[in-house]
């Protein structure tokens, strides 16, 4: 399992607070049934060691052979299970990809 990330330092806009945003930017793991499993410990980790307010990943949606914009249906469902909420997209000519975020509401200081 390999997971990159890294906190951000943002301002709440409702309160005027810092607080810490990590950002995923890279799991991988030689299972793909595995993905699950091993967003769950990510975010666990983070979440108990941090106390961060949110987590946010992208998506990539890649073309398929009819040259068309897919997403991994599979992992979209992992991230929904896991309380992810879409935040954002980015269409461009070449690629297309979303962000999603979760709010921390479990392993609060």
């Amino acid at each position: 399992m390999l997971v990159n990330q890294n906190p951000e330092l943002i301002r709440n806009k409702t309160t005027g607070k810092a607080e810490t945003k990590y950002v995923i930017h890279h799991l991988s793991t030689t299972l793909i049934d595995n993905r699950g499993v091993m967003l769950s410990k990510a975010l666990e980790f983070i979440w108990k060691n941090t106390h961060c307010a949110t987590i946010r990943i992208t998506l990539y949606h890649y073309k398929n052979k009819a040259g068309v914009f897919e997403v991994d249906e599979d992992l979209k469902k992992i991230l929904k299970e896991r309380k992810f909420k879409w935040k954002n997209i980015c269409n461009e000519d070449s690629f297309r990809y979303e962000v999603n975020e979760v709010a921390n509401t479990d392993f609060v200081d």
